[in-house]
């Protein structure tokens, strides 16, 4: 999520994604948590939610509305091609 405003929700994903007025995609937050002893943090993704495309803007960039959930800002939506 690129963008989240009065204007709505901007996510980058596009015509080149595959994205298609309608679709409902997932959102993912990720959490960090330190690693074990000196070893590097590790990370998780978390379903926080999901978006439904309005409207396509361009082959990067797509308005959507929150289906549902806590969708913010910087969070991950994903397009899964089947």
């Amino acid at each position: 999520i690129v963008a989240k405003d009065s204007n709505g929700t901007v996510i980058c994903i596009g015509k080149a994604d595959g994205a298609e007025v309608g679709q409902t995609l997932e959102v993912y937050r990720v959490k960090q948590a330190p690693g074990p002893g000196k070893s590097p943090p590790t990370y998780r993704r978390d379903l926080v939610g999901h978006v439904k495309i309005d409207h396509v803007f361009d082959d990067h960039f797509a308005h959507v509305t929150i289906a549902d959930g806590t969708p913010a800002k910087n969070d991950i939506v994903e397009l899964r091609k089947n």
